[in-house]
Parts: C-alpha cells; structure tokens; sequence
C-alpha cells in the first residue's frame, strides 16, 4: 500500500446517512412511547433518575440526528473534522452515561445493545479522524 492518506469521506456520508435515519425512527418511537413512559414513571413514583433516562435519550436522539446532518455535509472538508470528532465524542459519551443512569434505576445491563449504540458514532469519529489527516 503506498503512503498516501485515505480519506474519511465515504465513512462520514455513510455514516451521516445511517445515523438520521435510525435517528428518525429512534425519535418517532420514543415520542409515541413517552407517554406510556411518563405515566408509568409516575405510577411507580420513580424517581429524578427516570426522568433523566428519559431526557439524556432524546437528547442523543438530536445530537445523532445532527452529526448525521453534518457528517453528509460535511463529509469533503477537512477542516471540519475536528468538529464532527466533537459530535461523535458527545454521542459516545452520552451513550455510556445513558447506560449508567439506566443501570441506577434497575435497568439490565445489555453489553451487546450498547455495543451496537456505539459503533455508528465510532465509525463518525474513524472518518473525521482520516479526514483531518488530510489537513
């Protein structure tokens, strides 16, 4: 193989792609699921920490959508690899504090959920990593 950088393009548009599209779907079936959440919730008198599940997935819900947004816009710019390395970063770590708040209310720990919740960000981060070896 020869010595020239491989470019993240493709990864960040793939990618970018993939993660509006499960983002959609993700929200539409936690908006129509919220109620039924919020209702049991306050039936079993759940505490702050339901409620912050709840918050933090809606919140990693938007930050998919707009990395994905970013990642198919920006996909071909260099110089916007740092930024999307951010996003990448938060949804990452997000994702791993969801699983911590899920865990403190009693929620089983799936290692195979979570891994599949992490690949698609990871793969964002690979991308914008090749990408700013291009700068």
């Amino acid at each position: 193989m020869d010595n020239q950088i491989k470019s993240g393009k493709p990864y960040l548009k793939v990618v970018g792609i993939i993660m509006i599209v499960f983002a959609v779907i993700t929200g539409v079936v936690n908006v129509i699921a919220l109620p039924s959440l919020l209702s049991l919730a306050a039936f079993i008198g759940a505490g702050g920490m339901v409620y912050l599940a709840i918050v933090l997935t809606f919140v990693i819900i938007i930050l998919q959508l707009v990395a994905g947004i970013y990642g198919v816009q920006y996909c071909a710019k260099p110089e916007k690899a740092d930024f999307c390395m951010k996003f990448g970063i938060a949804i990452i770590v997000l994702i791993i504090v969801n699983n911590i708040v899920g865990l403190s209310i009693g929620l089983d720990f799936k290692p195979l959920t979570m891994a599949l919740g992490l690949i698609l960000p990871a793969l964002y981060i690979y991308g914008a990593t090749l990408n700013k070896k291009l700068q």
